[in-house]
C-alpha cells in the first residue's frame, strides 16, 4: 500500500471545500454549466479524478484521460484542472477517466497506483458502496468530501482492511 499517495488524497479531498470544486462520485470527470445551461462554468470530478488532476499524482503517473479519435493512441492526457475546463469546453459530453499505466479500468488503475486491493478501490472510489440512514446513496452527487475523508483515515489507519462487502457498505 502507498501510504504517502493516500495521504496526498486525503490532502486533496480536505482542499475540495476551500477551493470551492465539486465532489461528484458518479462519474470520473463532468462539466458544470451556468444557470443558463449553456456555459461550461466550470468541473465536477470524484476523487479519483481529482487525484489524476493533482500535479504530485500526475507527475507519478495517474492521469485524467479524454477518449477521442483525434489522437493517433485514441487518448489526450489531461494535467490539471484548467485544462479539463478547456477540452470540456469544446467535448462537453466526451469519455473522461482515470488512468495509470496501461491498465484497463479506473478502479484497477487505482488498485495499481494507491497499492490497494481491488475490494478496496471499489470501497473508496465506487459511488454504490456508500450508505445513508442504513441505506446505498442512489445519488452520488450527495456524497461528500468527508465522507470519503473518513473512508481514507480508516484505511490509512488499518492498510489490512477489508471491505465486507463491496458494495452498500458504509
Amino acid at each position: 500500500m502507498n501510504i504517502e499517495r493516500l495521504q496526498r488524497l486525503l490532502h486533496i479531498m480536505r482542499e475540495l471545500e476551500v477551493k470551492d470544486r465539486v465532489l461528484t462520485m458518479g462519474t470520473w470527470a463532468e462539466p458544470i454549466e451556468d444557470d443558463d445551461g449553456g456555459t461550461i462554468c466550470g468541473t465536477s470530478c470524484c476523487a479519483l479524478g481529482w487525484a489524476a488532476l493533482d500535479p504530485e499524482l500526475h507527475a507519478q503517473g495517474l492521469t485524467l484521460m479524454l477518449e477521442t479519435v483525434e489522437t493517433e493512441s485514441g487518448e489526450l492526457p489531461i494535467a490539471t484542472p484548467e485544462e479539463l475546463l478547456a477540452v470540456m469546453r469544446k467535448n462537453p459530453h466526451g469519455c473522461y477517466y482515470p488512468k495509470f499505466e496501461d491498465e484497463g479500468s479506473a478502479i484497477e488503475s487505482a488498485v495499481n497506483f494507491f497499492g490497494i486491493t481491488r475490494e478496496q478501490s471499489e470501497w473508496l472510489f465506487n459511488p454504490s458502496t456508500y450508505r445513508f440512514g442504513g441505506y446505498v446513496r442512489f445519488s452520488s452527487h450527495l456524497i461528500t468530501p468527508l465522507m470519503v475523508i473518513r473512508r481514507l483515515e480508516k484505511l490509512i489507519a488499518e492498510p489490512d482492511y477489508t471491505p465486507e462487502s463491496t458494495f452498500g457498505i458504509g
